[in-house]
């Protein structure tokens, strides 16, 4: 990527003569004035257009114009006390061009603020002054994280095992993205989950022949891998902004979905068991060590699908969304009997059957099938169905997708609707437990006060307080959320001109 200044910056624009506010001034003064005739008899008149009001407006805008003269003397005479060094640029992504790859690269632009000098200090430092006989097509350009190479690089790790073995073995995976302190170099650290013997066999090779974007290292994970691994997501101490702060640049971690799904399934017996299951952590045993972990949302999600956000009205609101779904597939099935029901298919059905009643049909919202009604109105998509975008596409889809999930628990709709229903009560009975004991401990250790009750209730003002609990806990831990949880320490410490 690159950083491209913006040239015709100004930091201080004048008012000019020609202030587009002074009709609204005048107004607003007109208002105030008490010495201005508003009304005949209790009927308002026109304040401009009164004779009367004739020597207040006049003396209203000699006013106005000589604030407006006096604001632009002191503009243009004010010098400020202190001004940042921050200049505005572009921030914009090279699309790379290969014989041997197609990279598909989309060129992405963000406006940041950086000075000319840190700018200087991070090509230096990310050394892009580059090397006039090796890759001087890089000369003067600023590397960055691009998530779509893990992508495209774990689809070929994939393709290469499968020739190797024959099959499509069950791989997880967690990556996560990471800039080196010393030259800012993007990099990715990815731990592989599986119980194959075939694919032990050939991981080394599979990922020596997969990543053709430089140096690539294969070891065995050891014991706490996946805290080692993790913790090079808090190595941002001193980043500059332009890798923490911009979204597609920032650093990622990804866990596979699903990730140990089937061996907490075995253990939900009958449907009323995922509500206990999903409500307690799950122990295990790991390297003869005593583990747990919440059961992340992916776990939820496919035990326990919901359509709307839990409320008190959540089963009114989940039915309706189920009857406008299956609205939708009958008119889907009525109109395209030849089509696939794939969210895509239905999400451009919708989309064009919507359109050709508006447009030829010369329909209007209120007259359009209810099913449709309330589908638009869940998607929150009335105001640009006409515009099919991308965007516009995957909120329509959402919907299907969520429907397949509920279908595919084989439950009736009531006894599904219900599980949710006690499962969020119990997870919020459990959020209010653990509240009110953590509430306890501090009333027993600190005594009643109203300022420490304030602290757990967020509608409450917020009070500053500091007392010897809270100043314990921080004596015990700085240590710990300071130093040990923030990689590279030594290294991140020499980069600190970027700590402006």
């Amino acid at each position: 990527m690159t950083l491209v200044p913006i040239e015709d910056y100004e930091f201080d624009y004048p008012i000019g003569e020609n202030w587009p506010c002074v009709r609204s001034q005048l107004h607003t003064r007109m208002k105030l004035d008490p010495r201005v005739k508003k009304d005949d008899s209790g009927q308002l008149v026109n304040m401009f257009a009164c004779k009367v009001n004739y020597p207040y407006i006049d003396e209203h805008l000699k006013a106005i114009y000589a604030s407006n003269a006096t604001a632009a003397e002191f503009r243009k005479n004010y010098k400020p006390g202190f001004l940042s060094p921050a200049r505005p640029y572009i921030l914009r992504t090279i699309p790379r061009i290969s014989k041997l790859q197609k990279f598909n690269d989309i060129q992405r632009e963000e406006l940041v603020w950086i000075s000319p000098e840190t700018v200087e200090k991070l090509k230096k430092k990310c050394k892009c002054e580059g090397n006039n006989n090796a890759f001087p097509q890089f000369k003067g350009l600023l590397k960055y994280v691009n998530y779509r190479d893990y992508q495209l690089f774990a689809k070929r790790f994939r393709k290469y095992l499968f020739t190797k073995i024959g099959s499509y073995e069950k791989i997880s995976s967690y990556v996560v993205s990471e800039y080196s302190p010393k030259t800012f170099r993007p990099h990715f650290h990815i731990l592989f989950f599986f119980d194959s013997d075939e694919v032990a066999k050939n991981i080394r090779q599979a990922v020596f022949q997969s990543w053709k974007l430089g140096r690539v290292d294969t070891q065995l994970a050891r014991d706490s891998a996946g805290s080692y691994v993790s913790g090079y997501l808090n190595s941002v101490v001193s980043l500059p902004g332009i890798f923490t702060d911009v979204s597609f640049t920032k650093n990622k971690s990804r866990f596979s979905k699903l990730f140990g799904y089937e061996s907490f399934r075995k253990t939900v017996e009958v449907p009323g068991q995922a509500v206990e299951r999903l409500s307690e952590r799950i122990r295990f045993v790991r390297n003869g060590k005593s583990c747990e972990f919440t059961p992340p949302l992916s776990y939820i999600s496919r035990l326990l699908p919901r359509f709307v956000p839990y409320s008190s009205n959540f089963a009114v609101e989940t039915r309706t969304v189920l009857r406008s779904i299956r609205g939708v597939l009958q008119l889907f099935r009525r109109n395209e009997p030849f089509k696939e029901e794939t969210p895509t298919n239905l999400s451009e059905f919708i989309h064009c059957y919507i359109v050709t009643l508006y447009e030829k049909h010369g329909y209007c919202y209120a007259t359009l099938p209810e099913c449709l009604r309330v589908f638009l109105a869940y998607t929150r998509t009335e105001k640009e169905i006409h515009y099919f975008t991308n965007s516009l596409k995957n909120k329509l889809t959402r919907p299907f997708y969520i429907y397949k999930r509920f279908l595919a628990c084989g439950l009736s709709d009531d006894y599904l609707i219900s599980l949710c229903d006690e499962y969020m009560s119990r997870q919020r009975s459990l959020s209010l437990s653990k509240q009110l004991s953590i509430q306890q401990e501090m009333f027993e250790r600190e005594g009643y006060s109203d300022d420490l009750l304030s602290l757990f209730y967020i509608n409450k003002p917020q009070k500053k307080f500091n007392n010897r609990y809270f100043q314990e806990w921080k004596d015990k831990n700085y240590y710990e959320v300071h130093y040990i949880r923030v990689k590279h320490k030594k290294l991140n410490d020499e980069n600190n001109v970027f700590l402006e």
